[in-house]
């Protein structure tokens, strides 16, 4: 009896039941594009996500500081803010209201390596001095660091400016990427 379409196609399927090398090979590189493709793009989502929340965390935590202390203290315009000193200006304004971890006397003291660590997005450095006689330096319970200037510039103008470094002493310390005005 002659074999029938059936028997030909068991002994068809039979014999192959699995991929050869190079297909699971050809798989195995298609799989590889694809995460070499979308691997980095969602670190970057995922950085980007992160740094929007730690940001908004800070514009929250030193909102609600400001809103005490106007509560309690009344505004202050940035005369006045020179004419007291960023010290006092801290100690009256700012610190009765924020967790502070540590006010930095030395850029050691808040985990910096350098007396100027802030870079600009290229890369260059700012050349914006850690420690200055019109800036005040603090880091806050969640590892914020806080810089708030009451004078600057060549002519040492009054002014009222804060800075956010949302990640401390580690880097890049760049800003745009973790150091905010």
């Amino acid at each position: 009896m002659p074999p029938t379409v059936f028997t030909r196609l068991q002994q068809f399927s039979s014999a192959r039941k699995g991929f050869t090398l190079a297909e699971v090979l050809i798989i195995l590189g298609i799989i590889g594009v694809v995460a070499a493709m979308t691997i980095p793009n969602l670190i970057a989502a995922n950085q980007k996500r992160v740094t929007v929340t730690k940001l908004q965390k800070a514009i929250s935590v030193i909102n609600q500081a400001y809103r005490l202390s106007y509560e309690e203290n009344g505004d202050v315009n940035a005369e006045e803010a020179k004419a007291l000193g960023a010290e006092d200006y801290f100690k009256k304004y700012w610190e009765p209201y924020i967790k502070l971890h540590t006010l930095c006397k030395t850029y050691q003291m808040c985990g910096y390596k350098s007396q100027t660590p802030f870079k600009y997005s290229n890369g260059s450095a700012s050349g914006m001095n850690f420690i200055h006689i019109n800036r005040i330096e603090f880091l806050t319970m969640d590892g914020f660091l806080y810089i708030i200037a009451t004078a600057g510039g060549d002519k040492n103008d009054a002014m009222k400016e804060l800075f956010v470094d949302i990640n401390g002493g580690h880097g890049p310390n760049k800003f745009g990427r973790d150091v905010f005005v």
